[in-house]
């Protein structure tokens, strides 16, 4: 007897768990969420028309006082980032950046490598410099931000300079050609 009592229980409790919590409906399911949405609160702010005062006239109207900007949560940031911006601005101008040249010319004879540069300043509108790096004179063509750039003039000047290399060098940037025009006046 108990033991059919337990089943019967078991059969119950496995039933009721099996249930659905759901009305079963034929319409698709739509959740309608604008009864959570907060609503705004409205004030009527039209003035009654028997009314003589007006907002301009009321000596209650406050100005707000103009901001601080050292009270600002970005002030001490904003500083730092105009000092490192500064400070970047001059080692470019002194130091340069890192580019690339195109090395036309290495060896021992001064000769050559000024009639080289000679050659190369009258068929190309690019800077040329001759270099002294003991015991070797160097000719360099060009100075490029990236080895793309540098790549179309060395196609050139490989027919007559098979010698020629593209290398990583140190160039000067000119600044005034970057800025924008508002910081120039400045």
């Amino acid at each position: 007897m108990q033991n059919n009592l337990i089943r019967f229980l078991l059969i119950l409790l496995v039933l009721s768990a099996c249930k659905s919590n759901q009305i079963a409906s034929n319409t698709p399911f739509s959740d309608n969420i604008n009864i959570y949405r907060v609503k705004p609160v409205i004030e009527d702010t039209t003035v009654n028309e028997n009314q003589n005062t007006s907002l301009a006239n009321k000596e209650e109207v406050k100005e707000k006082p103009a901001p601080n900007p050292e009270l600002d949560i970005n002030y001490d940031l904003d500083q730092s980032a105009v000092l490192l911006a500064q400070r970047n601005r001059r080692i470019l101008e002194e130091q340069g950046i890192v580019g690339y040249t195109i090395q036309v010319y290495s060896g021992t004879s001064r000769g050559k490598a000024e009639d080289i540069r000679d050659e190369l300043l009258v068929r190309f509108d690019e800077k040329t410099k001759r270099a002294y790096d003991r015991p070797n004179y160097k000719v360099k063509i060009g100075e490029f931000l990236n080895k793309m750039e540098a790549y179309e003039l060395f196609l050139l000047l490989k027919d007559d300079y098979p010698q020629a290399l593209i290398i990583p060098d140190m160039i000067k940037v000119d600044m005034d050609k970057y800025l924008l025009e508002s910081e120039k006046k400045r």
